[in-house]
Formats: structure tokens, C-alpha cells, sequence
């Protein structure tokens, strides 16, 4: 469920982003659009879980352990999706941003997601120190973002 929260909080901030005209606008389409495919992903990975322990209860282990290995490979993609998402929102980001702290910030989570990307595409071991690090970075600063958004306006 917070997965689907921030990928939704996403979209939402991407198509704030993408009014036509303004900088960076094309990356936050393709950011909205990357986001709901994200979403997509999620809810399907979710439901072929769920499925799967609903078979396994029926007692049919066979199906239910070939259901559970699509539904845990189909989130193989997930962290490519998410940092390629949440990277290219990092751009109109910076190219609007009306003050230091929000183009500080756009360049943050630029960096963030660009690793992540890097170590998500090259099978790149961080721990789980590195993993929690990125995403508690990332969360914060896409909520710090969103904060100062709406604080704006």
C-alpha cells in the first residue's frame, strides 16, 4: 500500500509538473506515464500473491508455487521502473523549482534515483544499510517536495 501511495503521489506530482510550455515538462509525461505503468505492476504483482497463498489454502501447492515465482519475478522490474519514474520527475523538477531549496532538493532525488538505477541495472549489492538508505532518502525528499509544493500555492 505505500508503494502504490508514493506511485500515485507521483503521478500526481508529475502532471503538476507538466504543464504545457513549462521546463521539463515532457519528462514529467513520461514520469506520469512510467508511474501508473509502476502502479500497474504493483497491483498485479499483489494480486498473484494473494492468489497464490488462496490456491496453496485450496491445497493445490503445484499451482500455487507457479503462481507465487510469476508473482515475485514480476516485480524483477520494479526498482528500474521506480528510480527511472522518479529520476525523470527530478528534472522538471530543478527546471521549475522557484526557489534554492526546491532545485537542492530536485538535485537530490536526482541523485538518488540515478544510483539506484545504476545498481538496480547492474546487479550492484549495496546491503540492506544502502538499500533503506536510498529509499528513506528517497521518500523524504519526495515528500519534502511535495510539502513545499503545497506550501506554495
Amino acid at each position: 500500500l505505500f508503494f502504490l501511495a508514493q506511485t500515485l503521489g507521483l503521478v500526481l506530482f508529475a502532471r503538476q509538473l507538466s504543464e504545457e510550455g513549462s521546463s521539463g515538462a515532457a519528462f514529467a509525461n513520461l514520469s506520469a506515464l512510467l508511474g501508473l505503468i509502476l502502479s500497474a505492476v504493483l497491483i498485479s504483482s499483489a494480486d498473484l500473491g494473494l492468489s497464490a497463498m488462496a490456491m496453496g489454502d485450496k491445497g493445490f501447492t503445484a499451482e500455487a508455487l507457479a503462481i507465487a515465482q510469476i508473482s515475485v519475478n514480476s516485480g524483477a522490474s520494479f526498482g528500474i521502473f521506480f528510480s527511472l519514474a522518479f529520476g525523470l520527475v527530478s528534472i522538471p523538477m530543478i527546471g521549475q523549482a522557484s526557489t534554492n531549496v526546491k532545485k537542492y532538493i530536485g538535485y537530490a532525488l536526482g541523485v538518488l534515483m540515478t544510483f539506484f538505477l545504476v545498481t538496480e541495472l547492474f546487479s550492484i549489492e549495496t546491503g540492506d544499510i544502502g538499500e533503506i538508505i536510498v529509499w528513506l532518502g528517497a521518500s523524504l525528499v519526495f515528500v519534502a517536495a511535495g510539502f513545499l509544493n503545497l506550501k506554495e500555492e
